[in-house]
């Protein structure tokens, strides 16, 4: 069971509040909201405390992955109208009735996760889950969920409901998916009419088509493009190296390849450069995890471009070569490329999908 996001638990009496702490004992990183005229604060030391519900959600909505509402439908869905964004933005909004007989999956049930935890809510209470997006409701599976649980960037939110109308009226769906790391045959009944491919321009135009890649591609508004964290960006560079100039160089070598920066797991570079801040600034502007490699390991490894410069000041032949092909557990699909102060290499994994 997932218990990494940060989820809010808000209730309105005592016996919402019971229902909390039995779902709080799981959830390791959630927080009780109780509505604090209901009892002295003094006897709910572990939570919250709020006036209205109105206010502590317009501070707390953006805060938090999950919101979960032990009260009446009609109060959430008052309360939290003001803030709702998009299906790709919004979190996962849980409905619990106060007597805890149903788990209402209420927002965001495929991307935020609603309809994964309501079922799991429902296990640890004893309650029945209420999901009712129309796949779910068929027994059928969903495209963004499926992207959710295989950590997929989308490309296009709006391609969502085209292919999602399509799996509902068991139209055949075209499948290109070289790191195999779809496993449709998990999600779709055995009858339905998937055809994989090993060539992405085999899809007829405007047919239904879902592409697995870590590489761009030109389609039509049929096709949508999921996107897999398997590309880890090896950097090296002199002292105080711009962001832009690191960036600039990434960009070059993404477009000359044809990857997507959509398809970056982490930033890798030696430990060396822990204070290096434009190597920072790339990975806080990507919003992708930086990785530091402990530099004596950078001579453990082969490379197809060692360099004596990068000895004679480093220690070390290879940091961005290196550095990649250890954080990945992988192959360099992009030698080192050069900039006048940066160097850039790419490697594949697909060891954590």
């Amino acid at each position: 069971m997932d218990t990494e996001n940060k989820i809010a638990i808000y209730t309105l009496n005592k016996q919402g509040y019971n229902i909390a702490r039995k779902i709080a004992k799981i959830y390791y990183s959630s927080s009780i909201f109780l509505k604090k005229d209901i009892a002295p604060a003094s006897l709910y030391k572990d939570i919250n405390c709020f006036s209205t519900l109105k206010e502590v959600i317009k501070e707390n909505f953006s805060l938090y992955n999950a919101h979960i509402f032990i009260c009446a439908i009609g109060i959430v869905v008052r309360v939290i109208c003001p803030f709702i964004c998009s299906k790709d933005k919004d979190p996962a909004v849980v409905v619990i009735d106060p007597a805890g007989r149903f788990v209402i999956s209420l927002l965001s049930g495929h991307l935020g996760g609603a309809n994964k935890l309501a079922r799991d809510i429902a296990k640890i209470i004893g309650a029945t889950e209420v999901i009712t997006t129309a796949t779910d409701s068929f027994n059928l599976p969903a495209i963004d969920e499926i992207a959710r649980e295989k950590n997929l960037k989308i490309d296009d939110i709006k391609k969502i409901k085209t292919v999602n109308s399509a799996i509902l009226k068991n139209t055949p769906i075209w499948v290109y998916d070289p790191l195999n790391i779809l496993n449709l045959h998990n999600y779709f009944p055995d009858d339905y009419p998937i055809i994989h491919i090993e060539d992405v321009s085999n899809i007829p135009e405007q047919e239904i088509g879902i592409i697995c890649d870590f590489r761009e591609h030109i389609l039509d508004d049929k096709k949508i493009i999921l996107y897999p964290k398997v590309l880890y960006v090896g950097v090296g560079c002199n002292t105080n190296t711009s962001s832009d100039e690191i960036f600039s160089l990434m960009q070059r070598v993404f477009l000359e390849e044809n990857l997507s920066i959509s398809s970056i797991k982490a930033i890798v570079t030696t430990d060396k450069k822990v204070a290096e801040k434009g190597i920072i600034k790339v990975a806080e502007m990507l919003g992708t995890e930086l990785l530091f490699v402990k530099h004596e390991k950078l001579n453990l490894v082969d490379v197809p471009n060692p360099s004596e410069q990068v000895k004679k000041y480093m220690g070390v032949y290879s940091v961005c070569e290196a550095a990649a092909k250890i954080a990945s557990r992988g192959t360099l699909i992009k030698q080192k490329t050069k900039s006048k102060n940066a160097t850039i290499a790419v490697a594949i994994s697909g060891l954590d999908l």
